[in-house]
């Protein structure tokens, strides 16, 4: 157990494991279900178009043994659960407004990064 101070850690390697392709595998119908599903929530706490442009470009362009982008909507998912569960209200924050520039910074950068990751190997 990771608490333990005795015992061998394991030999893997830092790349052993691919988070990120787990989180996509395993866990994406369940973000977009609880973001594309709770817009009246996410609209009021991010710029929904591009949380839909990071989505898309999670999917189609896949930076292999990187998570950080799918870990955020990840817990963007279970934000919106506790945000249901415990029915926090939200309707004192303003809506974000659609911000185009944004929506084509998000589509860029991952594209950038993406291509850059393979291009290196």
């Amino acid at each position: 157990m990771y608490h333990e101070k005795q015992g061998r850690p394991d030999s893997f390697s830092k790349k052993h494991h691919d988070y990120g392709s787990m989180i996509r595998k395993e866990f994406m119908g369940y973000i977009e279900k609880n973001i594309y599903g709770n817009s009246h929530i996410t609209e009021r706490l991010f710029n929904n178009s591009v949380l839909k442009s990071i989505i898309y470009n999670v999917k189609k362009y896949p930076i292999q043994n990187n998570y950080t982008i799918e870990e955020k909507l990840l817990w963007l998912a279970v934000l919106i659960d506790c945000i249901n569960h415990y029915q926090i209200d939200l309707n004192y924050l303003p809506n974000h407004n659609t911000n185009h520039i944004l929506t084509i910074k998000s589509n860029i950068y991952h594209k950038v990064k993406y291509y850059y990751k393979n291009i290196k190997r």
